[in-house]
Order: structure tokens, then sequence, then C-alpha cells
């Protein structure tokens, strides 16, 4: 499995949590500019070092959940929706095995320009754990 697969396996899920659709509310990579109404963006960041185990072999990277909104209490709903699906553990999305999904650092709306309009944004990040070798089947 690559990052890319990986990536688009976590935004599917998080989509059906939030009740989005990809492509139409949530995207994987940042939300396009200018987007109407704004959205959600599935971004992976630095893959983390991670010991292997038993011919196993997890991977771990740093992903963010990044929103932006036009307005401010949406973007405080979003964060309650979001801090309410984290940490958790042992489940599969597409072909990848997500083995455990923590919460890292602390989540706070700001404001920032999107092409010439204010939106408030949120950024929720999270380390993924997945397995990569011998264990890809759903539960």
């Amino acid at each position: 499995m690559d990052a890319v697969a990986i990536e688009r396996d976590f935004m599917e899920w998080v989509a059906g949590k939030l009740g989005l659709s990809a492509d139409e509310g949530i995207y994987r990579g940042g939300v396009p500019a200018g987007a109407e109404g704004g959205g959600v963006g599935v971004l992976f960041g630095a893959e983390l070092p991670s010991p292997g185990f038993y011919g196993f072999r997890p991977r771990r990277w740093n992903a963010q959940i990044l929103a932006k909104f036009d307005d401010r209490d949406d973007a405080l709903a979003m964060q309650a929706r979001l801090a309410g699906l984290f940490p958790c553990a042992g489940f599969t999305s597409g072909e990848t095995r997500f083995l455990a999904i923590e919460p890292r650092g602390s989540s706070e709306p700001y404001l920032a320009d999107d092409c010439g309009r204010e939106r408030t944004f949120l950024s929720f990040n999270v380390t993924l754990t997945v397995l990569t070798t011998g264990g890809q089947e759903s539960d």
C-alpha cells in the first residue's frame, strides 16, 4: 500500500463519518481555493518511524483534517464532531487496516483570507497507524 491509497481510504472514512461526499464537501488534499461554502480537506504529512514486529510493519503518518467555513459557529461544530471521532482503533476502510488514529496537539479555529474572503479555518491533527502487510482483510 502506498501513501496515496491510505490517504484516500482515510478521506473516505472521514467522509462517511461526517456525512460528506468525496470531491463534494470533502477533498483529498486541501480544500480548493474559493470553494463555495467551504469544505473539509484530508492531508497527509510526514511519515513517522515505526518498528516492525512478527513480520508486520505498521506505518505511521501525521495527518491533518483542515476545514474552512463562512461561519465561525460551523467551525466550532466541526471541531466538536472531530473531537468525538478520535481516538479510535481497529477498523478497515477500503483496503487499509487502521490500527489507531490518535489526536495530536490542539485544534483551534482561526481567521484567514481565502481568495479575498475572510473565512474561519479549523485544523485538526491526528497520527494514523496502519498495517501495510499481512493483515489487510476486513473484520
